[in-house]
């Protein structure tokens, strides 16, 4: 491989769009895990820094961890991935080479691939678009996707590549307070209201801990980590509903973003039975809404809402090989790739703007064009009728002079008399006699001449109504 494309390699690992257990590793990936677990010995891996991508993706399975950069590099097997080491799956995933071909056969068309309309074809390409997030042939700060060509979703397919911003991100370490001496206001009021905890008494604990690290750590990286409600205030009533769901609000860069923890239920909950006006009560709020029974299982999950975020916000959870804890510098992270998007959003916004407005100066420095050439058409067609109009004028006046000359009525002079007249008058609108009729003289146009000529432009602006 050429060392521009070695350039281009890049790798973050996310199964979630793989489709795959996280604990199925492809040979390098082994390989680089058992490097690593050596103490990242010298001399092994000397030839660029394909070891690194690799490693990034180990980290976001959560079986290694990286600090540094450069020099200072280094990398370290957590727990889970001397896990995995002891009792790996029985098969090791092959190289992903199909989706390297599919990302350099996009490249080489220019960034955009139409595929032939074949469901077939079309499938077996979803699959490789999947896998092509973890191809280390994958330029950084792009990602692949499958995108209409026609209206209605129809047409052929095509694929193409789009921004993907968590490549220009590097997720940093959360630490996780194993005492809290004092609590962040909003995490103290999440510990005194039992009412809405939305985690069994056993675990409450870990949850303020969870959201006091995020509390600490927005502060360290400029954000600002306070209460839901004092976070809706000011905002549109959509965003301020989602704001006071949470129970820890951050205010970003890219806006305001409420985090609400909550335990995951176990199945097999029974069907609640609804409390009586005069029974005491035994739950908390959160239990007795739900009106099924809660089924404890211990498992935390975070749910993040705010700019960007995915339609009903986005889920850190517990899983089989990560925990919470460990997704909390994805979550971090997750902020400032939110900004970066935002920016590049308002970036085209601003782009599609300008070239909205450069597009109508076109259309209305061209209606203008086409108004003049119209103009001068239709006076030149104005003359051309006369022309013809006065060669028939001057074909009966010949008639009538011919005729007169077999006329001896007393009102003979009075008829020539009126022949004269109107020869002058033909004369005088005669465009061939008097050529500088021809020139037109057409006045500057106002915004409502143009219309006609801007083909669906709006006369008001790039943004007015396109009738307007």
């Amino acid at each position: 491989m050429d060392s521009e494309l070695l350039d281009l390699r890049f790798c973050i690992g996310d199964d979630r769009y793989m489709g795959k257990n996280p604990a199925q590793l492809n040979q390098k990936q082994v390989d680089v895990l058992r490097w690593i677990d050596d103490g990242c010995p010298d001399g092994v891996y000397v030839d660029g820094y394909e070891h690194r991508i690799v490693a990034r993706a180990l980290q976001n399975r959560g079986l290694v961890t990286i600090s540094g950069r450069g020099p200072t590099w280094s990398a370290r097997v957590t727990k889970t991935g001397r896990q995995w080491q002891a009792a790996p799956p029985a098969a090791v995933l092959p190289d992903e080479s199909e989706a390297d071909r599919l990302i350099r056969r996009v490249l080489d068309a220019g960034g955009r691939l139409t595929l032939p309309e074949d469901r077939e074809v079309e499938s077996a390409h979803e699959r490789l678009v999947r896998m092509s997030l973890k191809s280390p042939a994958r330029p950084r700060g792009k990602r692949l996707e499958m995108v209409s060509t026609g209206h209605w979703g129809r047409g052929p397919k095509a694929i193409e590549f789009v921004e993907h911003f968590d490549d220009l991100v590097e997720p940093r370490p959360v630490p996780i307070p194993e005492r809290i001496g004092k609590y962040h206001p909003a995490v103290k009021a999440y510990v005194s209201n039992k009412e809405w905890q939305y985690v069994t008494t056993e675990y409450i604990g870990r949850a303020a801990r969870i959201l006091q690290a995020l509390a600490n750590e927005a502060t360290k990286r400029g954000l600002v980590a306070t209460d839901p409600g004092s976070a809706a205030k000011g905002l549109p009533d959509h965003q301020a509903r989602e704001a006071r769901a949470g129970h820890l609000a951050l205010r970003t860069p890219a806006g305001v973003y409420s985090i609400q923890v909550k335990e995951i239920a176990g199945k097999g909950g029974q069907k609640a039975a609804r409390r009586g006006w005069n029974e005491r009560k035994v739950d908390p709020a959160w239990i007795e809404n739900r009106g099924w029974e809660f089924i404890s299982t211990g498992k935390l999950e975070l749910v993040v809402r705010g700019p960007g975020s995915a339609y009903g916000g986005d889920h850190y959870r517990d899983a089989k090989m990560i925990t919470v804890e460990d997704r909390l510098p994805e979550l971090m992270r997750s902020f400032e790739v939110h900004k970066l998007r935002a920016d590049w959003q308002e970036q085209e916004r601003k782009r599609e703007k300008a070239d909205r407005r450069q597009r109508w100066e076109r259309a209305m420095s061209l209606a203008k064009e086409e108004y003049f050439a119209h103009a001068r058409w239709e006076h030149f067609k104005e003359r051309s009728r006369e022309w013809q109009a006065i060669n028939q004028h001057r074909g009966f006046l010949k008639a009538a002079r011919a005729g007169l000359g077999q006329y001896d009525g007393e009102d003979r002079d009075l008829i020539e008399q009126q022949l004269d007249e109107a020869e002058q008058t033909i004369d005088t609108l005669d465009s061939i006699r008097h050529p500088a009729r021809i020139v037109p003289n057409v006045s500057e146009p106002k915004a409502e001449d143009l219309k006609p000529f801007l083909h669906g432009w709006s006369v008001h602006g790039p943004d007015g109504s396109p009738w307007g």
